[in-house]
């Protein structure tokens, strides 16, 4: 296993990397086209996720896996945790920001469109 140190850093730096080209694109963009690749990145992340989990569970042996059933969910967050090649998380954490930008971004284009611009 790396050091925590390089493991925090390699998903800071891809947080870092997903947040600056959000922003780009929710600044950039029209919010309907960003509420589509949020979506669009949640379901990939969540992809992923899943098929990171379903790797592990399925390349253990059998008689491992009847004795660490129970531990399924550590074990999954241990790879998704020691695996900074595959930013997961972050995808989905990204996905999820593109996806609430949109709306924020479109609730706040609805009010300034309703007449004398008053909110309801």
């Amino acid at each position: 296993m790396p050091p925590l140190q390089a493991l925090l850093a390699l998903h800071g730096l891809w947080l870092l990397a997903f947040a600056g080209l959000a922003r780009l694109i929710a600044i950039k963009w029209p919010p309907a086209r960003v509420k589509c690749l949020g979506i669009a990145l949640c379901a990939i992340g969540l992809a992923a996720l899943g098929g990171l989990i379903a790797h592990d569970v399925l390349s253990s042996s059998p008689a491992g896996l009847s004795i660490y059933r129970k531990y399924i969910i550590q074990r999954a967050l241990y790879v998704v945790g020691t695996t900074p090649d595959i930013p997961v998380i972050e995808t989905i954490l990204t996905g999820m920001a593109l996806w609430v930008s949109a709306r924020c971004t479109s609730r706040r284009q609805d009010e300034q469109r309703l007449p004398g611009g008053m909110s309801e």
